[in-house]
């Protein structure tokens, strides 16, 4: 397990170019809005779950989500916003509004980029402004080229919401979808950050291999609308969608294979996991959840969640595994993957819920084919201990099962 030290929801794990292992590497952002600095620290780790490095640096406040990682550099982007003090007055102090909706859009700024050194002595913040005006929450990749510019890649929004409303409560008028994936040039040397549209799909949630983390790549995959109206409204979320670059160094031209799942359907945030062995950078699997709006077996008002398995190869077929789980997951937004734990091993009481239920006799459901909606079946016993849990962890160890004999 990591050390108890707080950090944001996101991270990312990147080879050290020295051979010497893996780093896991999460970051907190202190922010005094009243002093109007942010205290950044990043910290690392080894396979082992060792801190290898805390950083610390000052610079302005700002609103940063996510972070891209390369061989020498944290690299955060600063959104365009500011905190509406007069409503601080008229609505906050007075239980009109929480603190969160006092956070508007700064229009009398671009975005930055603030550059900090990964090695090294220094603690000197590099800001570099964008020439395009937008918003960016989920970063999909970055790496240093060889001339030392930075390529920073990232889902854009022309607007501020801080609950992502566009995506989870679209009505076809004020909020509907509508992203783009935009790559940033940076040049520290000159101070510019020059914008550039991969593509104007609607998508958000990115993902790419762990293993090209902080490195030139070429695919990636996300979660994405589907159509788009007379009015120029985009559809909701519901696609998985592969964008693939002809070249690391593009600034276009991106192919885009879409998988939608079904009609009230909406798929999550994906996941990829690498075949063993492989060498080609999509030579793997793309896995998310997918909430289906409509399932007639559900006790949960008509909700109900699949697990789907594509081939990152051959995206444009769909999945080679859809698997029904015994017990709905909430619509969420983030996921991980490991081929061991997640959040440790099992726990004790959970280990226990686990033999009661199959005392009981039910036995996890082994999916004998890969084709239609393969489902692990495994329902909950009455007057089991921990029913819900032990239901979880069974339909989550199907999964694994399935993916293990796919590698």
């Amino acid at each position: 397990p990591l050390p108890g030290v707080m950090h944001g929801s996101h991270y990312r794990t990147v080879d050290e170019p020295d051979g010497s292992g893996r780093r896991c590497v999460a970051f907190l952002n202190e922010v005094d809005w009243r002093s109007e600095t942010t205290k950044a620290v990043f910290y690392e780790f080894d396979e082992d779950g060792n801190e290898t490095s805390r950083r610390a640096y000052d610079y302005p406040a700002s609103y940063v989500h996510d972070l891209v990682v390369t061989d020498n550099y944290y690299i955060l982007f600063d959104c365009p916003i500011k905190i509406d003090f007069p409503a601080v007055f008229t609505k906050y102090i007075f239980e009109k509004s929480c603190l969160s909706e006092l956070i508007c859009e700064d229009t009398d700024r671009r975005p930055l980029f603030r550059i900090f050194p990964r090695r090294g002595e220094s603690r000197e913040v590099k800001t570099v402004e964008a020439d395009y005006w937008c918003y960016a929450y989920h970063h999909v990749n970055g790496f240093e080229e060889a001339d030392g510019k930075i390529v920073f890649d990232t889902c854009t929004w022309d607007k501020f919401t801080l609950y992502f409303t566009d995506i989870c409560s679209p009505n076809g008028t004020d909020n509907f979808p509508r992203m783009k994936l935009s790559r940033f040039l940076i040049d520290i040397d000159a101070g510019t950050a020059t914008h550039h549209c991969l593509s104007d799909l609607p998508c958000e949630l990115p993902i790419t291999s762990w293993d090209y983390t902080g490195k030139p790549y070429q695919h990636m995959y996300l979660s994405s609308a589907v159509g788009t109206n007379e009015a120029g409204v985009n559809g909701p979320m519901q696609a998985l969608t592969k964008v693939s670059l002809p070249s690391t160094d593009a600034l276009g031209d991106a192919t885009e294979i879409e998988w939608v799942p079904g009609e009230s359907k909406f798929a999550m945030e994906p996941f990829f996991v690498a075949r063993k062995g492989a060498v080609d950078e999509d030579d793997g699997y793309v896995v998310a959840l997918v909430h289906d709006a409509e399932y007639e077996g559900s006790d949960m008002g008509g909700r109900g969640t699949e697990m789907v398995i594509i081939d990152a190869k051959k995206f444009e077929e769909g999945p080679v595994a859809r698997l029904r789980l015994p017990t709905y997951v909430p619509f969420g937004v983030h996921g991980s993957w490991s081929t061991t734990h997640v959040a440790g091993p099992p726990k004790e009481a959970e280990l226990k819920a686990i033999a009661a239920l199959e005392a009981a006799g039910g036995k996890r459901a082994q999916a004998t084919s890969l084709s239609g909606d393969v489902a692990s079946t495994q329902k909950v016993q009455e007057g089991v201990n921990g029913g819900v849990i032990a239901a979880g962890v069974a339909a989550a160890a199907g999964g694994l099962a399935l993916l293990s004999g796919l590698f």
